[in-house]
């Protein structure tokens, strides 16, 4: 065994059925990534709908995601785009 020479008291090894150790307790690194992953899909496609008044395909070539896509991240996140319609665009062409 590679490990003869290391040896744990009693109080250093983490019990089996300690929650600290097993990577799924409540606010634990994958939690809290999927948490920040989900506001900030949710922010950037409001971002693009929000810039192309609603306007599907042009947020999705904007991304360059496939519309099915952003379709999909438009249902996730319980998103209307008939809701960014009457929106101006933030940011104007020239």
């Amino acid at each position: 065994m590679i490990l003869d020479d290391v040896s744990l008291a009693g109080n250093q090894a983490p019990a089996a059925n300690d929650p600290s150790h097993s990577g799924q307790r409540p606010g634990g690194f994958f939690a809290l990534r999927m948490q920040r992953l989900a506001a900030f899909e949710r922010e950037f496609i409001a971002g693009l709908l929000e810039r192309h008044c609603g306007d599907v395909a042009a947020a999705a070539r904007e991304a360059q995601l496939p519309r099915g896509t952003l379709y999909r991240l438009l249902k996730k996140h319980s998103l209307n785009p008939k809701a960014f319609r009457g929106t101006q665009p933030s940011v104007t062409s020239v």
